[in-house]
C-alpha cells in the first residue's frame, strides 16, 4: 500500500498537514485530504487510495464508514476524541508505528458488519421502501418524545413480541458497546457472526436483548404510538409513522477497518470500558 487518504473531522483539519507529512516520511504518498463536512466526492475516486486515514474519534469513523465504506475503501482511525472505541488504530503516540506498518503492509484487517436498513411506508410488501443509509454501529427506531410507544419486532417473518417501550435498537457486533450497551445490551466481539436486538426502557422486566444471527432479516414494525418517531441510523434520523416498518438486513458487502499489528480486541476493551484496573 503507497497510496491514502486523510479525511479529518473539520475540528482537526489542522493536524492534516503534519500527518501527511509523517505519511511521506514512512514511505506513503498522500493522494487526496479533505474534511468530513461534507461528504468527499468532488475530486476523490476511492480507487486512487489504497486505505484512508480517518482523524476524529467514533462520531467520525461513523460519518466515514457511510459515505466510503460502500466503496470498499479500508480506514484507519487515529483517534483525537475521546473514547475512541472505533477510533482505535493509533493515537498520538502511534501515529508514526501506524503509518510504517501501511507503507510495510504489516498492520491487521478487520471486516466488520454493516446494517442496509429499508423504510416501508405503510407497511405495503409490495413497496420496494426507501433505502436508508448503511450503519456500522446501530438502527434504532424511538420516541421521539415523551410519550409511550408500542414497537412490534419480527425475525424472517415471525413475531418475537411488540414491546411497550422507548425503543428497539438493532446493533452490530461493533455497534454492541454504543447505545445497545447503555441500554443494557450485551457485548459481542467484533468477529462475531450477530446481531442485537435491544429493547430502550421496556415497560415489562421480562423483556430481555436477543442475540441472532446476522444473516437474520430483522423488521420493526410501529405498532401504535402516542408521538412521533424517528428511526436513527448512526445518529441521522429520520420521522416514521405509526404502521410503517424498518426492515433490517447485513450489508452484503462488510467495512474494512485497519489496525496496527498489535491490536487486540480483548485489549481494547479492558483500556476503553476501564477493565484494566488492579484488583
Amino acid at each position: 500500500m503507497k497510496h491514502i487518504a486523510i479525511l479529518s473531522h473539520p475540528n482537526h483539519a489542522a493536524a492534516i498537514p503534519g500527518i501527511a507529512g509523517m505519511a511521506v516520511d514512512a514511505g506513503l504518498e498522500v493522494v487526496f485530504t479533505s474534511t468530513l463536512d461534507t461528504p468527499p466526492t468532488a475530486g476523490f475516486d476511492a480507487r486512487d487510495a489504497g486505505a484512508a486515514l480517518v482523524l476524529g474519534g467514533d462520531g467520525t469513523m461513523l460519518r466515514a464508514a457511510q459515505w466510503l465504506g460502500g466503496c470498499d475503501l479500508p480506514l484507519m482511525g487515529f483517534n483525537f476524541g475521546t473514547l475512541g472505541y472505533l477510533a482505535s488504530a493509533a493515537d498520538a503516540a502511534g501515529f508514526q508505528t501506524a503509518l510504517r506498518e501501511l507503507a510495510t503492509q504489516s498492520h491487521r484487517e478487520e471486516k466488520r458488519v454493516m446494517l442496509a436498513p429499508r423504510l416501508q411506508q405503510g407497511a405495503d410488501p409490495r413497496a420496494p421502501g426507501t433505502r436508508l443509509p448503511d450503519a456500522l454501529n446501530d438502527v434504532v427506531l424511538m420516541r421521539h418524545t415523551g410519550r409511550l410507544a408500542w414497537l412490534e419486532c419480527l425475525l424472517d417473518g415471525e413475531r418475537v413480541a411488540t414491546y411497550a417501550c422507548d425503543g428497539l435498537i438493532v446493533a452490530t457486533p461493533t455497534g454492541s458497546t454504543a447505545y445497545a450497551l447503555s441500554a443494557g445490551g450485551p457485548i459481542v466481539m467484533p468477529q462475531t457472526p450477530a446481531l442485537v436486538v435491544c429493547p430502550i426502557g421496556p415497560h415489562t422486566l421480562s423483556s430481555r436483548p436477543l442475540v441472532v444471527h446476522d444473516t437474520a432479516r430483522i423488521t420493526l414494525r410501529v405498532a401504535r404510538a402516542r408521538g412521533p418517531l424517528v428511526v436513527s441510523v448512526d445518529g441521522n434520523d429520520t420521522p416514521v409513522e405509526p404502521g410503517d416498518e424498518i426492515v433490517v438486513a447485513k450489508r452484503e458487502r462488510p467495512l474494512r477497518i485497519l489496525f496496527c499489528s498489535t491490536h487486540n480486541p480483548a485489549q481494547t476493551l479492558r483500556e476503553k470500558l476501564g477493565w484494566n484496573r488492579a484488583p
